[in-house]
């Protein structure tokens, strides 16, 4: 079993990856689409989503590289935790960041939930994720990413994590698909976490694109005017 992506001599100038893979067959068929036609690299697995297993198994068919998209803000839980209110419902991408900052969250039903989800995409996949990122970034919270690195690490040894650091975006207006305090508050995350990844020996990209270019953002003049 492959243990995580090898660098190679000289490593692709661009990586393309597309997110929520297992969301839903309708947006599984897009990312599909997208990589038979080249335009993207590769995807990260939303491993509760209600079609995961169906786009696993395609992805595994398709040779499409899959990284685990990991997920502690929506959807439900089987049990409910401190990650979760009373009925198990997942706290939503700000409400457990608050919880977080106040210390309601557990360390333990965080390291059961990420243990859980890597478990979840092997046994989907027969195979360990490329990389990991986050449902609504929260990976780069730095409670979360004392976590989630050594258990990377150490117990999977999968080494690649995304960090959502993009430049500029304290120019760009907010509006209702790009929260402008949400998103720099992220970019502040990944670089607070950027050194316990790196402490332990995880590696990513040297740059990040698309905080800014999410909805009605995302054409490719917007996206040209970015890589620029």
């Amino acid at each position: 079993m492959e243990r995580t992506l090898t660098l190679a001599a000289r490593p692709p100038l661009l990586i393309i990856n597309a997110d929520d893979l297992g969301v839903s067959p309708e947006r599984d068929a897009g990312i599909f689409d997208c990589f038979t036609a080249g335009a993207i690299s590769s995807a990260s697995l939303l491993v509760d989503g209600i079609d995961a297993e169906s786009a696993a198994r395609r992805a595994v068919e398709i040779d499409l590289p899959l990284g685990l998209h990991l997920n502690l803000t929506e959807f439900r839980l089987a049990t409910p935790s401190s990650l979760t209110d009373a009925d198990g419902n997942r706290l939503g991408k700000h409400g457990l960041r608050a919880a977080l900052a106040a210390g309601r969250v557990a360390e333990a039903d965080l390291v059961a939930e990420i243990r859980r989800q890597f478990d979840h995409f092997i046994a989907l996949t027969g195979e360990l994720p490329s990389h990991v990122d986050g449902h609504h970034h929260i990976h780069v919270e730095p409670l979360v990413a004392e976590v989630l690195a050594p258990i990377m690490a150490r117990e999977y040894g999968v080494h690649c994590v995304r960090l959502p650091r993009e430049a500029g975006l304290d120019t760009l207006p907010g509006d209702a698909e790009y929260e402008a305090d949400f998103q720099q508050r992220v970019v502040r995350s990944a670089h607070a976490a950027e050194g316990l990844f790196a402490a332990a020996g995880l590696y990513s990209t040297a740059a990040f694109l698309g905080q800014s270019t999410m909805g009605t953002r995302l054409t490719a003049s917007e996206i040209a005017a970015r890589l620029v």
